[in-house]
């Protein structure tokens, strides 16, 4: 409880993270739960980086690639709390992705800073257009400018008494599973009417998130 309440963030929509890389769901001041953390795929370590031990998951350092499919999000002790049946979070990956080299003999990490980008789709092009001296196929476009930074939408969490039903999301379809910076932000207004009301419920009764992950994985050359 104390863990989760030391997470709160009193207004999403002034925070730099939030506001550059998930995409809006209300305006005005929206407080919201967001939890940061690293995953790793290194040997003798588990997923969050920490020390193999019982009863851990860790992946394949064998592999050059270990990307995701799927993704999903499950909530122990969730049914308990009395709030909205289908809860909402974004999960978002703002770090750095880590991947091994496909050809060398020994183990050799690589780094990308990955951006998704928008790619507008153009204009009707017709004369008037291609006789104006500010029309610029590759900015003018009807959903945006090219470049910008595509930014996440939310997805569904499942809790106790539907996590066997869980249907993972493809949004983060590609990306690796070894990422320096992880940022898992839950809106309390997905929770109640009184959004505050609703993440201290969440506090208090949810004693456990878990991430499902389904993956692929490239051994190399």
């Amino acid at each position: 409880t104390d863990a989760l309440k030391a997470r709160f963030v009193s207004d999403l929509n002034t925070m730099p993270q939030f506001v550059r890389y998930c995409r809006p769901f209300a305006s005005g001041k929206q407080p919201g739960l967001v939890i940061r953390f690293g995953s790793s795929i290194e040997s003798e370590r588990n997923f969050f980086g920490l020390q193999l031990a019982t009863g851990d998951h860790s992946y394949s350092t064998a592999n050059y690639a270990t990307r995701i499919l799927g993704f999903g999000i499950s909530l122990e002790g969730y049914d308990g709390a009395e709030l909205a049946y289908a809860p909402r979070a974004y999960m978002v990956p703002i770090g750095n992705d880590y991947m091994r080299t496909s050809t060398s003999p020994q183990p050799i990490t690589r780094m990308w800073n990955v951006v998704e980008q928008r790619i507008p789709t153009p204009f009707t092009i017709n004369l008037s257009k291609l006789s104006s001296p500010n029309y610029i196929p590759s900015l003018n476009g009807v959903d945006g400018a090219f470049g910008e930074l595509r930014r996440f939408g939310d997805m569904v969490m499942y809790h106790d008494a539907e996590e066997s039903e869980m249907i993972m999301d493809s949004r983060l379809i590609s990306r690796s599973v070894w990422n320096s910076e992880w940022m898992l932000v839950i809106p309390g207004a997905g929770l109640l009417a009184d959004p505050e009301e609703g993440l201290k419920q969440f506090a208090e009764h949810v004693s456990d998130i878990k991430i499902s992950i389904q993956t692929y994985s490239h051994q190399g050359q």
